[in-house]
């Protein structure tokens, strides 16, 4: 069985574009950056950046409406590749993907590490004046 099917998870790269005409289909488009983490020859972690075009039809407008640059988003949807003509009359594939399903995903806030408590050499905890605190 065949399958074209693509999950990316990763933060728009800049606001999306929208396209709303008169008697037109609307859709709206976004580059989005998904970021791969591996170890080279050397054994030393590389990070690579890999850039994804995106195009939403229909109802899925209304959610890329709400991104904004730097939203973390999830979508999934189909690969298609198309020609484009570039400005000097050439064409070229593009290969982007067609979100059937996007949406924001909400990063858990960090949560905020309480300092340790210092102690002192009478071990009531508290820092003798002109002692620093350690956290």
């Amino acid at each position: 069985m065949d399958q074209n099917e693509v999950r990316l998870r990763g933060n728009l790269g800049a606001d999306p574009k929208l396209f709303e005409e008169p008697g037109q289909t609307a859709f709206a488009v976004f580059d989005m950056a998904t970021n791969i983490k591996f170890r080279s020859s050397k054994n030393e972690v590389t990070e690579r950046t890999e850039w994804h075009h995106v195009v939403c039809f229909d109802w899925r407008v209304n959610i890329a409406k709400t991104f904004k640059r730097g939203t973390h988003v999830q979508v999934d949807g189909y690969l298609r590749t198309r020609k484009i003509a570039r400005g000097d009359g050439t064409e070229v594939d593009a290969t982007e993907v067609v979100a059937t399903d996007l949406f924001e995903v909400r990063r858990a806030p960090k949560a905020e590490q309480a300092p340790a408590p210092a102690t002192t050499s009478s071990g009531t905890g508290a820092p003798a004046p002109g002692q620093p605190v350690f956290a």
